[in-house]
C-alpha cells in the first residue's frame, strides 16, 4: 500500500464525492481527447421525494466536422451507466440543435441515493 500524506488523502475523499467532477471525468474519458468537457453550471434540484443537482455540461471539440459524432454520443451518454458514489443519473437532455457543430450542451440530472447511502460497506 502506498503512503499518502493525510492531506492527499482527504483532497481524494474530496474528489470522490464531487459528483460533478466525476461526471465529467467520466465524460471525459468518453469521448477522448479532441473534445474538452467542463462544467458550465450546477444548481440544486428536488422533488418532494428527490433531492439531486442538475449540472449543465459543455463538450467543445477541436474539429468542426464532429456533429454527427456528437449526436450519436449524445444518445449514447442517455443509456450510459455512471459510476457515482451515492447518486444516479436520472436524466441527460443534449441540445446540439442551436449549437456550433463542434459544441455539445448536455443537462444531466443527478439524484441522490439515499438507500446506497445509508447502506456503506463497512
Amino acid at each position: 500500500m502506498l503512503h499518502e500524506p493525510n492531506g492527499s488523502r482527504k483532497l481524494l475523499i474530496k474528489q470522490r464525492s464531487d459528483i460533478g467532477a466525476l461526471l465529467v471525468d467520466q465524460i471525459q474519458s468518453r469521448i477522448g481527447s479532441d473534445y474538452k468537457v467542463k462544467i458550465i453550471r450546477e444548481r440544486p434540484w428536488a422533488s418532494i421525494t428527490f433531492s439531486g443537482t442538475r449540472h449543465n455540461i459543455s463538450i467543445t471539440g477541436s474539429v468542426s466536422d464532429y456533429t454527427d459524432f456528437l449526436s450519436s454520443f449524445a444518445t449514447e451518454l442517455q443509456d450510459h451507466n455512471f459510476d457515482l458514489p451515492a447518486h444516479f443519473v436520472a436524466d441527460v437532455v443534449a441540445n446540439i440543435s442551436c449549437m456550433p457543430p463542434d459544441h455539445l450542451a448536455l443537462e444531466i440530472l443527478t439524484i441522490k441515493d439515499h438507500v446506497a447511502s445509508y447502506y456503506r460497506p463497512v
